[in-house]
């Protein structure tokens, strides 16, 4: 069938469907006990200045990483650079065993 939809067959399995395995489960208010209630993210909100603190401080490292990458693409490229004027080559040739332990 390529698993297209029929008319008059399940879409579903019908083992595990209402009919099967999730009509035998029990629920908690049938056995009488009551389902623990956790609290949620939504029911505790932090206070408005510590969410201000919190996205500060957040800001200021994604500034700094931001910076830092910036940085180290630089120095690969005038390393690069550097070491295609001396060698007249633009791959760096590695050793097997370099290779294995950047990957």
């Amino acid at each position: 069938m390529g698993g297209r939809f029929v008319s008059g067959s399940t879409p579903f399995c019908p083992e595990t469907h209402r009919s099967g395995i999730l009509a035998r489960v029990v629920t908690p208010t049938q056995t009488g006990m009551r389902p623990a209630r956790l609290p949620s993210c939504r029911s505790l909100p932090l206070p408005l200045p510590l969410q201000f603190i919190i996205a500060m401080i957040a800001h200021a490292i994604n500034e700094r990483m931001a910076r830092q990458l910036d940085y180290l693409l630089e120095e690969v490229r005038v390393l690069r650079e550097a070491f295609t004027e001396t060698t007249g080559r633009k791959r760096v040739p590695f050793t097997i065993g370099y290779a294995d332990s950047c990957a």
